[in-house]
């Protein structure tokens, strides 16, 4: 499934305080979505703007927690031998 908006997702610069959107200038943040791999294992974060609904890139990833392999014993458990 794609991202609702039929815009071509653009790539801003993370520098300074983000919350202006350069396509229409509103001025109150984004909103943001993550587009997941194939896998499930990482995914893209992407701002969206809640008055024109572009869509933008920063190149900032996620990773799946519930796909990250889990530890056989816990830290808890280490201590309790």
């Amino acid at each position: 499934m794609e991202m609702g908006s039929k815009k071509e997702v653009q790539s801003i610069e993370p520098q300074g305080e983000v919350y202006q959107c350069p396509s229409c200038g509103y001025q109150d943040g984004f909103h943001i979505s993550f587009k997941w791999n194939q896998d499930d294992s990482y995914g893209e974060i992407y701002l969206i703007c809640p008055n024109c609904h572009s869509r933008f890139r920063m190149g900032w990833k996620i990773k799946n927690p519930s796909k990250e392999e889990k530890p056989l014993v816990t830290e808890s458990q280490l201590h309790s031998f």
